[in-house]
């Protein structure tokens, strides 16, 4: 590499978000809707139907980007939203993207705060093979709410055993002469989990995350 080419990579690099190993994540986008509605902003939820993986929880809408065909995180947010409560892109209006969660399941989300231009759900036709219901909730009982947090502990595992009970190596730690620490199970990562009880039952993990991101750059926000 010469210098005019290093000059160009530097450049290009400090211009842009850079998420290390991100080609082996799956990407993921959410929308964190907002619709105005007696005075005040509320959040947009959808409960999943049972016959989708993490069935009857609640969430925002979105799913998985299609990198193949050159889809921004965005516009599959808006896609994913379009499809799964039954409303026109064109009440759509794109406000902020708050940021990128890595979650520890080998998968990120962006996540996009967008406006919808309608009314109330009444104006939503949710697909009834991933979405069981939706509703809203208003912002400000999330800002005046402070969720529950509980801890997970998170084990990494250099091998696996099958239902036969044979044990399948991953990393083959012994072979390429690293520390014994890592020829076993490491780790015992606490992570925090958070939780909101609401009427319509507990919001928590990766949604609950977003929502006290939310919040927290909307004081921010209001502080500065």
């Amino acid at each position: 590499m010469n210098q005019t080419s290093y000059d160009t990579f530097k450049d290009r690099l400090n211009d842009s978000f850079n998420l290390i190993g991100e080609e082996d994540y799956i990407r993921t986008s959410v929308m964190v809707p907002l619709v105005f509605k007696q005075g005040e902003y509320h959040l947009l939820f959808e409960r999943r139907t049972g016959a989708i993986s993490q069935g009857y929880e609640i969430c925002f809408p979105g799913g998985r980007i299609d990198s193949s065909s050159g889809e921004s995180s965005l516009d599959a947010a808006i896609r994913e939203t379009a499809e799964e409560i039954g409303i026109d892109r064109g009440k759509v209006t794109p406000d902020l993207h708050l940021g990128v969660l890595v979650t520890n399941r080998n998968m990120t989300v962006d996540c996009h705060v967008c406006r919808l231009d309608i009314k109330g759900v009444e104006e939503c036709v949710p697909n009834p093979a991933e979405v069981e219901s939706v509703f809203t909730i208003p912002l400000s009982f999330f800002e005046e709410t402070v969720p529950d947090r509980y801890e997970v502990v998170i084990t990494v595992h250099p091998s696996v055993r099958d239902e036969n009970g044979n044990d399948h190596v991953l990393l083959p730690s012994r072979e390429l002469g690293l520390p014994s620490r890592y020829h076993s199970a490491w780790g015992n990562f606490r992570q925090p989990v958070y939780s909101y009880k609401t009427d319509y039952g507990v919001i928590w993990g990766i949604t609950a995350r977003i929502i006290l991101t939310l919040v927290r750059k909307i004081r921010d926000a209001e502080i500065s």
